[in-house]
Formats: C-alpha cells, structure tokens, sequence
C-alpha cells in the first residue's frame, strides 16, 4: 500500500463515528484490517528486515483486527486500536475464549511472544510491541488461572494524557512504542524484537 493509499485511509477511519463503523460489511473490514498489517510490513517490517510469515485471522475480536504471525521466529498476535471520541488514547481488547466457554485473559503459557497493537491518527501510523514478559510484569496477562486483563488503553506520542493514571500508562507504554509514520525507527523496531 502506498503511503498516499494509508494517509487518505487514516483520514477516513478518523472522519467515521461508531456507528458508522459498525455499518461495514466484514469483508470490509478484514480488508481494512488486512491494509494495517500489510502497511507495517511495508513501512517497517521490510525495512527493518523482518518479514511476516503464516498470517491468519483469529475467529474472535475480529473488530480489533485480531490475526497472528510470524516475524522471523517470533510469534505475533495483532489488534488494531480504537479511537474513542469522549477518552484520551485508544481502546483494545485482548482475549481468548476456550470452546463456548466465556472469555479470559491470554495466559503466559499461550503460545506467542509478542502483541503488536497498531494505532493512528490521521496522517500518523504507530505500533506498540509489547513482549510477553512485560505484559505479565503490568498484569495484562494471566498466571496459573489467575490475574489478567481483557483490555487496556493504550497512548502513543500523540496523545497527551492528564489523569496521573493515563500519564503512568503512557510512561511504560512508549518504552514499546515506534512511529511508523511520518517517521520510521528502524533501530528501535529491530531492538524490541530481539
């Protein structure tokens, strides 16, 4: 995807309301969704010698893009974020449900190693990637049955927090955080998958 192709697509994700969003069809929206990965392989993956293998759309939280991949020999799970119009930053869930049973917090014994959570506004393109261990560390994940989040808020560089409670998210958070656009971190991108 060209970056002209993200930049109008930016602006029209930012121009809809809820509502609206709910309106498109799935085919749509896995489209939408597909364009997000396939942008970060081509404005940073690529450039910084990573590529996506094994790519696969996760039955569940589809509204937040969930798939799973590979990079390399890491194992990914994916969501994209939603702007919330009356809350600073951006909601997303992440969780699994076993057969019909409810939903639950991702464990650290899953079977992946990192979640990439993409995020925009307007003409910016940004991923948190956040490695397993520091998920468990702020207890988004569970251990032993016990502990774990099904959602979090997640701020990037954009956003400017006020609550002491945003500020300390957003503290942690950006140790994870790379612009991918306007700016690509190339270095930092690589570091974070080490």
């Amino acid at each position: 995807m060209s970056e002209k192709a993200l930049t109008t697509y930016e602006k029209f994700l930012a121009t809809l309301t809820p509502k609206q969003a709910k309106q498109f069809s799935k085919e749509q929206k896995e489209f939408f969704i597909l364009e997000m990965v396939f942008a970060a392989q081509e404005f940073a993956y690529n450039p910084s010698g990573l590529i996506i293998s094994n790519l696969e759309q996760e039955a569940e939280s589809q509204e937040y893009g969930a798939c799973r991949f590979d990079l390399g020999q890491k194992h990914i799970k994916f969501r994209v974020a939603k702007i919330t119009p009356k809350k600073v930053g951006q909601f997303v869930t992440f969780w699994k449900r076993m057969g019909d049973g409810p939903i639950m917090p991702y464990d650290v014994n899953d079977h992946f190693d990192f979640l990439i959570v993409s995020v925009r506004k307007v003409d910016c393109l940004g991923q948190f990637i956040f490695p397993k261990n520091v998920l468990l560390q702020k207890g988004l994940l569970s251990k032993d049955g016990r502990g774990g989040k099904r959602a979090m808020r997640v701020y990037s560089v954009w956003d400017i927090t006020e609550s002491l409670q945003a500020k300390k998210t957003q503290g942690w958070q950006l140790l994870y955080f790379v612009e991918l656009q306007p700016v690509l971190d190339k270095v930092k991108i690589q570091k974070l998958f080490l």
